[in-house]
């Protein structure tokens, strides 16, 4: 109590305070601050169990008031999923970082917050006190958060945490002597672990922030950005595959976090917490991207609908619209329709929404000027063959949509004057690379030549790669290096069927 009242100016106490009794006020209130200090700052208390019954483990993490649960042992997925915990999962190196990120995918998300790497022993599940190759960790650490256990001590933290980039370390026997905790060691190895954890620079790390976001390709474009200029020493790019909004902020407010990409949930629970937003993702009610200012000043913007705006305006260009107005089409009233929608709007373009349930439909059109009508019905949407220059899908595959076959046929006898020519279709689906829209403008295209009109495509992937280059550009204050970029997407991604070559058009 001395110390803590020291420590906060106030002077010692006297020797009355001391002397006094437990339901003497002043003791009691600083009793209760103090407790309240000691709380806040206490760690995360880890139960550590291997190959144990679920139901004993569940009951053992109520009943001891656990943070979190360690499996160190051959657990399933299955068995993390019915914890009632958050859960670390226990890896034993024993392979290159492809067979470990093989066995780590199927833990990906869910109730796992983080995986613990230690060397393998066939005989031992841990307390081996040796270390294995920390390089394979930097491997993994981009897929998932990371732990590093194994021959730890105070003359080897640093390398491991330098050449490794954990999240954390774990250490037992490296800070004993004669099998009794060291306090000497354990200072040492602290220290020696913060820092050289220091010595990485102030907004030097990128996150991609959501879940599930295990097989994006986002962090493969950004890494190869940073090493094609030279700066992947000072600048990397991972996955914080994570549903709490909470650990997203505590990591945007880390010194060491430059910014960071924003997929589901997050897009909107994000937004709160920014210091400031750009007018276009205050439009779309989104975020996707957040940057630092120099003052350390959270700044939220939305680069999907760059992307679209971006790639529509080249699209249209390729079919000589330059002039008038371009007229538009939203398929689907979600959250990228909202960004569909502000792109058409920069566009100065006049657009109509199509959504089956025409409530969400004028929810969307009450947010944006410009929208001439809301189809809602098969017929109402064949009405507007010829009559539109852009139409930008938002929905999933799994709701099949295809227009109406009479958007690719060229008009005959009066209608033909009046008619578009042409159509840009984008989708904004990047997985599949052929949703059942541009399989079905693939079978026209191919079906009917000169019965068609021209189609202009823009695929999902090009969508992506585009609002990655946007937050790229950013982030460094440089052009990004957009051709090595998509040489290295497409011959990673060309056996599964992203897309290659890009741009891309079917006509």
């Amino acid at each position: 109590l001395d110390k803590w009242r020291t420590a906060q100016g106030q002077a010692s106490p006297s020797a009355e305070l001391l002397a006094a009794g437990p339901g003497d006020e002043s003791f009691g209130s600083w009793a209760v601050k103090l407790r309240s200090a000691v709380e806040k700052r206490r760690p995360l208390i880890v139960g550590v169990f291997a190959d144990n019954d679920v139901e004993m483990m569940n009951e053992v993490a109520v009943a001891a008031g656990l943070d979190l649960i360690q499996l160190s042992g051959k657990e399933s997925p299955a068995v993390a999923q019915q914890l009632v915990r958050p859960c670390l999962k226990a890896i034993h190196v024993n392979g290159q970082p492809e067979e470990i990120n093989s066995t780590i995918a199927g833990f990906a998300g869910g109730n796992v917050v983080g995986i613990l790497l230690d060397t393998y022993d066939p005989h031992a599940l841990g307390g081996t006190g040796r270390a294995f190759d920390w390089s394979i960790a930097k491997g993994v650490q981009e897929k998932t958060p990371i732990f590093v256990a194994g021959g730890l001590g105070p003359q080897n933290v640093a390398a491991a945490v330098s050449a490794s980039a954990p999240l954390g370390v774990d250490v037992s026997s490296g800070v004993e002597t004669d099998s009794v905790k060291d306090v000497a060691k354990i200072r040492a190895f602290i220290q020696n672990a913060k820092t050289t954890d220091e010595q990485v620079a102030d907004g030097s790390q990128f996150y991609l922030y959501g879940s599930p976001i295990g097989n994006s390709p986002s962090p493969l474009l950004h890494n190869t950005g940073f090493e094609t200029l030279g700066i992947a020493d000072q600048h990397r790019y991972q996955l914080c595959d994570t549903k709490d909004v909470k650990q997203v902020v505590v990591s945007l407010r880390d010194r060491r976090t430059g910014g960071g990409s924003v997929t589901m949930p997050h897009k909107q629970t994000v937004m709160p917490f920014l210091d400031q937003i750009s007018p276009g993702a205050r439009a779309i009610g989104a975020v996707n991207t957040v940057s630092k200012d120099p003052a350390g000043r959270l700044l939220g913007d939305n680069t999907d609908w760059l992307a679209i705006h971006q790639l529509t305006k080249q699209r249209l260009a390729a079919l000589g619209k330059t002039g008038a107005k371009p007229v538009g089409l939203v398929i689907g009233a979600g959250g990228t329709a909202h960004a569909a929608c502000y792109a058409l709007t920069q566009l100065d373009a006049e657009f109509y929404i199509y959504n089956r349930t025409p409530a969400r439909a004028q929810h969307l059109a009450d947010r944006f000027a410009g929208v001439r009508g809301l189809p809602s019905t098969p017929d109402e949407l064949a009405a507007l063959a010829g009559r539109v220059d852009v139409v930008i899908s938002t929905v999933p595959p799994t709701a099949d949509f295809t227009l109406p076959d009479a958007f690719f046929r060229r008009p005959s006898g009066p209608d033909a004057a009046s008619a578009a020519a042409g159509l840009v279709v984008v989708e904004l689906v990047y997985w599949p690379r052929f949703t059942p829209l541009l399989e079905q403008v693939r079978q026209c295209a191919k079906n009917d030549e000169n019965g068609t009109v021209r189609v202009e495509v823009v695929e999902g992937i090009e969508i992506l790669l585009a609002q990655g280059l946007a937050q790229f550009e950013i982030w460094t204050g440089r052009e990004a290096p957009r051709a090595a970029i998509v040489d290295k997407i497409v011959a990673t991604f060309k056996d599964g069927l992203y897309a290659s070559p890009l741009p891309t058009s079917f006509q």
